[in-house]
Parts: structure tokens; C-alpha cells; sequence
């Protein structure tokens, strides 16, 4: 299992219609396969969330996502955390320990930016082809737990075997400079090919 701390950027320019063209190049590979194949690649592909459809064509309907509180809690770092399964199409998910944002300090305001990158790439995110990430389904999570919580310590699942550890070590507050996310110069824009 890899466990790590998680730094993203992302670029989201024309991500919706990438996504797109790729589920369509996937299921016209999909489709020349035998259909015992196809059916269990569906199946795994599905099982992730990245957009298998059902062995009988077509596309499915979106799995429902649901945590279920477990255990005492714990501490992670120096705050406690309460001790969730979230499965994803019945299938174990994640084990996530989720705090209440005023217990790691946090307010609703912190929130904010994360919740605005979460809109902007709504239209990535709520493709089949995209990863689900509690991060970027931030209302769904709170929904489903029934309070605004902030993960501190995820391990992820794939086959029922645990792949990913996520552990937050640190939480500050600090200024970014506004050239941060600047881009390169001499970049150019560049369509992607859709076949």
C-alpha cells in the first residue's frame, strides 16, 4: 500500500469534452471484445467509477455512494476523527476518518476556494470516466454524513485490497502568492485530437 501527501494542480480547459471523447473511444474497444470479456472489464471498470456500462449496452445509472459510520474514532495528529466505510456501488471504497471542521480548526469560510474548484470541475467530475474523489464531491460527502466534515486520514480500496493511505499531517493557514498558478511561458493552446 502507497501511503502519501497529495499536492494537485489541474487544468481543466476543455477536460469535459476530453472525458467525453474518451468514454466514447472506450466503449467502441468495449464493443469488439467477446462479450464474456466485455462484461468483466464493465464490471471493474464500474466497480472504480470510471465509467463501465452495464453488459447489456448502454450506460448505467450512477452508483450510489454511501458512508457508514464504524469503530470508536481516532486521533490523527492532534485531532479526532470519527470512523467511516464509504462504498461505492456496494463495493468498499475507502476507509476515511472524518472530522468536524471546527475540530481541526476550520471554518465553513476555509471551505470556500474548495468548494468553487469543486463547481468548476463539475463538469469533469460528473463524468463516468472521472475518479471519484471525496475532495472534489465535497457537498455529497457532507450530505451523506450529516455534517461538515474534512477528511484526515483516507485509505483507498481496489479489488478489496487497500492501495492508498492519505494522511493529512498538517493543516496552516498561510498567503499564496498570486503568480502561483501562472502558467509557463511559451505555452500554446493545443486542441485535443478526438480521433
Amino acid at each position: 500500500m502507497v501511503s502519501r501527501r497529495l499536492k494537485v494542480y489541474v487544468g481543466a480547459y476543455g477536460a469535459k469534452a476530453q472525458f467525453n471523447a474518451a468514454q466514447a473511444q472506450l466503449q467502441a474497444q468495449l464493443a469488439q471484445l467477446p462479450p464474456e470479456q466485455r462484461a468483466r472489464v464493465e464490471a471493474q471498470l464500474g466497480g472504480r467509477g470510471l465509467g463501465g456500462a452495464p453488459a447489456g449496452g448502454g450506460r448505467g445509472a450512477p452508483q450510489t455512494t454511501t458512508y457508514v459510520k464504524v469503530g470508536q474514532g481516532k486521533t490523527v495528529g492532534s485531532w479526532r476523527c470519527d470512523q467511516y466505510v464509504k462504498a461505492v456501488g456496494g463495493q468498499k471504497d475507502e476507509d476515511v476518518c472524518i472530522a468536524r471542521i471546527a475540530a481541526a480548526g476550520l471554518t465553513a469560510a476555509d471551505f470556500r476556494a474548495l468548494e468553487d474548484f469543486a463547481s468548476f470541475l463539475a463538469p469533469v467530475t460528473s463524468s463516468q470516466m472521472a475518479p471519484h474523489n471525496d475532495y472534489m464531491n465535497w457537498n455529497e460527502m457532507n450530505k451523506a454524513i450529516g455534517f461538515q466534515g474534512f477528511p484526515l486520514d483516507t485509505t483507498m480500496y481496489s479489488g478489496g485490497h487497500p492501495t492508498t493511505q492519505d494522511t493529512v499531517q498538517k493543516i496552516e493557514r498561510a498567503a499564496i502568492p498570486a503568480n502561483t498558478f501562472d502558467l509557463p511561458p511559451g505555452l500554446t493552446k493545443q486542441d485535443v485530437p478526438t480521433r
